[in-house]
């Protein structure tokens, strides 16, 4: 933005909660701007962890979300895949299993970027259950939101529970695709962009819809 008041955050994932949390900082020095979260928000976050925390140890949140990170990418064998990661001791055997379970042509990280981003996550999934936005005042930033049409888990509130999060306004976008899958899509920078026409998003709506009823 070229106002030098103004400020445009963008981010996905577990990046949400970091988002907000700028978002405040700034506001509290006197800016004022707008956030897009690409399929985050700290409730839904809360939501995917505790799938997942119900885990009796650390080993075994760990082989979790290896596992749960592999299923968004290919087809596997849950059970032999678990069988074979319950064997391993270090994260680095477990980055060998999950290296040598994942698609060869998609696979362009090194062994060692995996671990790291895998231990990443494992500390993400641990650190949100600390976040509580119930206990922090409310934002005055616009949000814009965008989901993938094939969400991993199903969430009651349409806005992830986003109107908690802000006084301004929650704006819902739909985009094809699952939760890895939609940032190949181009709607996403027509919206950082400010490109996306409002007769798209209504369009796409409607259609959806008529697949659901059609179902």
């Amino acid at each position: 933005m070229r106002d030098e008041r103004k400020f445009l955050i963008v981010n996905y994932s577990f990046g949400s909660l970091i988002a907000i949390e700028l978002a405040r900082l700034l506001e509290a020095n006197n800016f004022s701007g707008r956030l897009i979260l690409i399929d985050g928000a700290p409730d839904q976050m809360k939501l995917w962890t505790n799938q997942y925390l119900d885990c009796t140890s650390p080993e075994e949140l760990q082989n979790t979300i290896l596992l749960g990170l592999l299923k968004m990418y290919t087809t596997i064998n849950k059970k032999t895949l678990a069988l074979e990661l319950n064997k391993c001791n270090t994260w680095d055997e477990k980055v060998k299993v999950f290296h040598a379970y994942f698609p060869k042509d998609l696979n362009v990280l090194t062994i060692e970027n995996q671990k790291l981003i895998f231990f990443t996550v494992y500390n993400h999934f641990v650190a949100v259950q600390d976040y509580d936005i119930s206990s922090l005042p409310r934002l005055k930033s616009s949000i814009t939101l965008l989901k993938p049409t094939f969400p991993i888990a199903p969430f009651t509130e349409e806005d992830y529970g986003l109107h908690k999060v802000t006084e301004g306004k929650v704006q819902i976008h739909y985009v094809e695709g699952n939760h890895i899958t939609m940032m190949d899509n181009g709607k996403i920078i027509s919206t950082i962009n400010e490109e996306w026409i409002e007769d798209n998003i209504i369009q796409y709506k409607e259609e959806k819809k008529e697949d659901i009823r059609g179902g």
